[in-house]
């Protein structure tokens, strides 16, 4: 898969589930069977129901979420869907409730499901970056000649390292060792 790959088609998604609906009410039955079992298991996954499909009123949903950098993708996604959703989130369960229509709360999860792990990659290469700025690696392999890396990968990490200030940390190791 290309680093490059497009955000999901959010009105595909959404065109596909009304006509899935349509076609396992109205299609053959072969047709009707194949159509209910793709809708159940969308449906699912976003954990909707027909009526929402239709229903364009704003409903309670809850999100789950793993830790401060999932809460804040999260909530980024849900702003930029919808900028005057009131957010409410409780830390002890780890969730988060807004009112949302129920092809705004579609957009949220694939938005969420597309960003967060790209989040992820871009925060590794700039751990990575962090590391061999700082010269916090004991090999020098390890800051830039990754084999696991495209050549693509490692110039953005040489160029976010350009882009840090350089730490001055003074040891008071040769102090210690002479008293």
């Amino acid at each position: 898969m290309s680093e490059q790959s497009s955000t999901p088609d959010l009105d595909k998604i959404k065109e596909t589930l009304k006509k899935l609906a349509v076609l396992a009410e109205r299609g053959e039955e072969n047709e009707r069977q194949t159509a209910l079992g793709l809708l159940q298991r969308l449906l699912q996954k976003y954990n909707l129901n027909i009526p929402d499909l239709i229903n364009s009123d704003l409903k309670e949903r809850e999100f789950s979420y793993s830790s401060r950098d999932n809460l804040t993708i999260l909530s980024q996604c849900i702003w930029s869907i919808s900028p005057e959703a009131q957010v409410s989130f409780d830390s002890g369960k780890n969730k988060v409730y807004v009112k949302l229509k129920s092809s705004d709360y579609i957009e949220v999860v694939e938005k969420f499901l597309y960003y967060y792990p790209l989040y992820e990659k871009e925060k590794m290469k700039l751990m990575l970056a962090f590391i061999c700025k700082h010269g916090l690696t004991t090999t020098t392999n390890s800051c830039g000649n990754n084999e696991n890396m495209s050549e693509q990968e490692v110039r953005q990490v040489v160029v976010m390292m350009q882009g840090m200030d350089k730490g001055s940390f003074v040891t008071n190791k040769k102090m210690i060792e002479k008293k």
